[in-house]
């Protein structure tokens, strides 16, 4: 499941990674929530424990996709630094020939 795919026709809005509609009023709010904010209605027990998985798996892959944005990071700063020295190191042996 993509989170692209949960967002669906909310492209544009506030929503955020931890939100979704209210079953009652449509305003976003936190996948924690229990009660809606906006319209102060109780949200249903079943929905709540869907948002608790579905936040569980949103959490998940944003630990992911960090973990990889990280490690490719990582890599782009050792090969410039690569780079550097192995520039260096022409220019160390250019200077004694």
């Amino acid at each position: 499941m993509s989170f692209s795919s949960d967002v669906g026709s909310a492209i544009g809005s506030e929503l955020h990674w931890d939100q979704f509609k209210c079953p009652f009023c449509t305003k976003f709010i936190s996948l924690e929530a229990k009660v809606c904010p906006n319209c102060g209605r109780d949200i249903p027990a079943e929905t709540v424990t869907k948002n608790k998985q579905t936040l569980n798996q949103r959490r998940e892959a944003r630990r992911k996709e960090e973990a990889q944005s990280n490690t490719v990071k990582g890599i782009i700063v050792a090969v410039i630094i690569a780079i550097v020295i192995i520039g260096g190191i022409i220019e160390l042996i250019g200077e004694f020939t």
